[in-house]
């Protein structure tokens, strides 16, 4: 199929080249008109250039030729040679060619081209047409934008402007009648390359309103322009914070913002006067509005009989809302100023405690309590006060203290107890030995004739054991003074003797009574079973 293309192209070339050398000396005339999107453009940037040719009469076959400055354009889109054959009368022919600018300067672009009539065989001849366009740096361009950012007229409608329009004044001052709502800022820009932003309907509000007006030229500066509206009140109620400050009560109910849910809206007299107002009933405060010169509203408590106002600190920990107060704290080393969920508020300080203090009224229950601030955490604790109204510290150390001591005064207890066990068991095992030679010796000698081999062996190991232990174990009663002001000197020095010390002492003791049985418990406890038996047999006897 592109063989086929070619060849009929040829045919078609030959047959033009044909008609025109035959066309006869006797031409008509035809226009060719050049246009361009851009007079200038940005190297890098592109540029469109759109050709028509036009013959009234009518055109059968054309042959035309493009050609540009190729050391600054490059051509991206477009056929710049060709000779059409058109199969019926072309009034008009339109061609676009897309070119890249390279490099900075002045570029052309020329047309030409010869067609021929339907009929008559008549040559159409055509001018010649170029379109130059100029090609800038980016910094030519940066450097050509316009630097004008005045503005030639400034006004608000209906009101008259303080000082008198000047594009080189910024600063003006308009006053408007009681109850004004909007205002029209009008204003025209001195240069039609700059923008304008703030003319048109603002809203305004009693006292001082502040608008601007913003001109930016071409090359990015800009001009502000500022209108300070001020809407006079009726009847301005004037009062001081505070601080001395001059303010104005705020009279219209919507411009009073509540702080929290525990707020509702109401009224308050200041004078003669009601004006509106935020009451929380539990905690017992009213907040009022007041505006400074420069029309910023804040919420101040309003205490109607001092006739003062102090300004309104609001602060939220994990769902608990403070207001907090400006009140005195005792025993405390300093002050310092906390930002406390953005908000500056003013703390005390303790030597050696990391935390902040301050008073403070809970608005869900009405309570004023000292409360304690944790900076790190965010957090705030209610704390305790003394009898003379100081600040109750918890110290560590004295707590450690305190544990040390009951700590001690326990195992000096249990060991007292162990002593005085151990001082019964030696008595009570010093009584038996004495019951056993007693029951021995209650056997008369008759009896020990009719006893048998083996019985009077036990007798004899029963006689034997007594004077053994006896020696070993007699207790005299300097020996149990002496083991009773040993252990109450030992006590006394447990008391005195440190943690570590005294959990060494007590180890040892238990040790010691977590002994199991020794070799001599298991003797007594045989020759108790011998002694039973001995009584039984001795019974028995006696009956015979």
């Amino acid at each position: 199929m592109g063989k086929r293309k070619k060849i009929l192209l040829s045919f078609v070339t030959i047959i033009t080249i044909l008609l025109f050398s035959t066309i006869r000396a006797d031409a008509a005339s035809g226009t060719i008109t050049i246009t361009s999107n851009k007079s200038q453009i940005v190297v890098g940037n592109t540029v469109t250039f759109t050709v028509k040719v036009n013959y009234s009469g009518g055109m059968v076959a054309l042959q035309y030729n493009g050609s540009y400055n190729s050391s600054m354009l490059s051509l991206t889109k477009g056929t710049l040679a060709g000779a059409p054959v058109f199969g019926s009368s072309t009034k008009t022919q339109t061609y676009t060619y897309t070119f890249k600018a390279k490099q900075a300067g002045t570029a052309s672009f020329s047309f030409s081209a010869t067609g021929a009539t339907w009929s008559g065989d008549q040559q159409i001849n055509f001018a010649t047409k170029s379109k130059s366009v100029k090609i800038i740096t980016q910094k030519q361009l940066e450097d050509s934008y316009s630097k004008n950012n005045n503005l030639s007229s400034l006004g608000v409608t209906g009101a008259t402007l303080s000082p008198s329009f000047s594009s080189s004044v910024t600063s003006y001052t308009v006053n408007l009648p009681p109850n004004t709502e909007n205002i029209n800022v009008t204003g025209k820009k001195a240069d039609a390359t700059a923008s304008v932003s703030g003319l048109g309907n603002h809203a305004v509000e009693d006292g001082s309103n502040t608008i601007k007006v913003v001109v930016t030229a071409q090359n990015g500066a800009t001009k502000t322009y500022t209108i300070t509206a001020i809407v006079e009140e009726l009847d301005p109620i004037t009062v001081k914070d505070e601080s001395g400050e001059e303010k104005t009560v705020v009279r219209k109910e919507k411009l009073l913002n509540s702080p929290n849910s525990t707020f509702t809206i109401a009224t308050a007299k200041i004078g003669e006067e009601e004006v509106p107002a935020l009451v929380n009933d539990v905690a017992k405060i009213v907040l009022i509005g007041l505006k400074d010169k420069d029309g910023k509203i804040e919420l101040y408590i309003y205490d109607e009989k001092e006739n003062t106002y102090k300004k309104y600190n609001q602060n939220t920990f994990k769902e608990l809302i403070l207001y907090i107060e400006n009140k005195e704290v005792t025993n405390t080393d300093g002050t310092k100023e906390v930002t406390i969920n953005e908000n500056k508020i003013n703390t005390y300080t303790i030597k050696d405690d990391e935390f902040y203090y301050f008073y403070a009224i809970n608005l869900e229950t009405g309570k004023e309590n000292l409360y304690r601030y944790d900076e790190d955490e965010n957090t705030v604790q209610r704390c305790s006060l003394s009898e003379d109204g100081e600040i109750v510290v918890p110290n560590n150390k004295d707590e450690i203290k305190i544990y040390q001591y009951i700590i001690l005064g326990l195992f000096g207890f249990i060991l007292l107890t162990y002593l005085i066990i151990l001082i019964f068991l030696i008595s009570k095992s010093k009584k038996k030995k004495k019951n056993n030679v007693v029951v021995v010796e209650d056997i008369d000698d008759n009896s020990q004739e009719n006893m048998s081999d083996e019985e009077k062996e036990i007798i004899e190991e029963m006689e034997e054991l007594p004077k053994e232990d006896k020696k070993k174990n007699e207790v005299t009663d300097e020996e149990k003074e002496q083991l009773i002001q040993e252990s109450e000197d030992e006590l006394s020095r447990i008391n005195n003797s440190t943690t570590s010390e005294t959990n060494e002492m007590v180890d040892s003791i238990n040790e010691l009574f977590n002994e199991k049985p020794t070799k001599k418990k298991n003797k007594e406890k045989k020759t108790k079973e011998k002694k039973e038996k001995v009584k039984k047999t001795s019974k028995k006897d006696k009956t015979a």
